[in-house]
């Protein structure tokens, strides 16, 4: 039982962190590649829609049990291609819950489904990946497709048996047990994030004490006095270590004699059990 808290904990943690850095991350990448009424995206309002981006992808990981991070590491990665092939930022969110669920069950690792997806917004190579070879497309139906403006549309076609097959993947042993991880994660997540960001906030604290920024430069440099307390400590376990070799040969300069005369009796009794027996 105490080994299931811990677990909860770590899960519960490792989602506040995924949602955090996610949030960032995503906000970064729509800056880079996104823009809104014909002008690139600025920040604060990449940040905004990462934030409901963030929130999206982790209603689809509850539905079809597939992680959180997961989602995040491929939708960071296929979205510039999915926005070069003319699809809006929700349409490729709702195709990549199918995606996501159909490279689960091809037990495709995260570099490859990455690959995978990314190759098929684009048709580069799609013919050489596992997930256009099960949904029966090719780089020629891919690009034809990209010159109508329809690849959502061929895609959300494709991918109708995907949507059914998440379905019954829920319902197998592999699929609930994800699904109760993901959930177990996202609440506990969620109600221990107070907790979390205080906790966040005090270590950050901690490093500011070790070290200092300059705010023109942004050279860094060490606390003086951390490293004062850190040189002590050093020297308080070198004389520690010296303390001990000098109890160590103390220890056998008094012993020493007693063990050598012991071994010399009991070696003298094996030699002689007979006799004096």
């Amino acid at each position: 039982m105490r080994g299931l808290k811990y677990s909860s904990i770590g899960n519960a943690l490792d989602y506040y962190k995924t949602m955090q850095t996610g949030q960032i991350a995503v906000a970064g990448t729509l800056m880079s590649v996104g823009y809104l009424n014909g002008k690139q995206i600025e920040w604060n309002q990449s940040l905004q829609m990462s934030t409901q981006i963030m929130k999206d992808l982790s209603d689809q990981a509850i539905r079809t049990g597939v992680s959180t991070q997961s989602f995040v590491s491929v939708f960071r990665a296929a979205l510039p291609s999915a926005l070069k092939s003319g699809m809006s930022i929700p349409q490729f969110e709702e195709l990549l819950g199918p995606l996501m669920t159909e490279g689960k069950m091809l037990e495709l690792p995260e570099v490859s489904l990455v690959r995978d997806v990314s190759d098929l917004m684009l048709g580069n190579n799609a013919n050489r990946t596992k997930l256009a070879n099960v949904l029966g497309i090719t780089d020629k139906d891919i690009k034809n497709a990209q010159s109508q403006n329809k690849l959502y549309d061929l895609l959300k076609n494709r991918l109708q048996g995907e949507l059914m097959s998440n379905k019954q993947y829920l319902g197998t042993w592999e699929g609930t047990t994800n699904y109760m991880k993901e959930a177990l994660s996202r609440a506990g997540g969620t109600a221990a994030a107070p907790s979390f960001e205080k906790m966040k906030e005090d270590i950050h604290d901690i490093a500011d004490s070790l070290v200092h920024v300059n705010a023109e430069t942004k050279e860094i440099t060490l606390n003086p006095e951390a490293q004062k307390i850190f040189k002590e400590i050093s020297d308080d376990a070198i004389a520690f270590e010296g303390q001990l070799r000098l109890i160590g040969s103390d220890f056998m300069n008094v012993f020493s004699p007693a063990l050598e005369a012991g071994a010399y009796a009991a070696g003298f009794l094996a030699r002689n059990l007979d006799t004096v027996a």
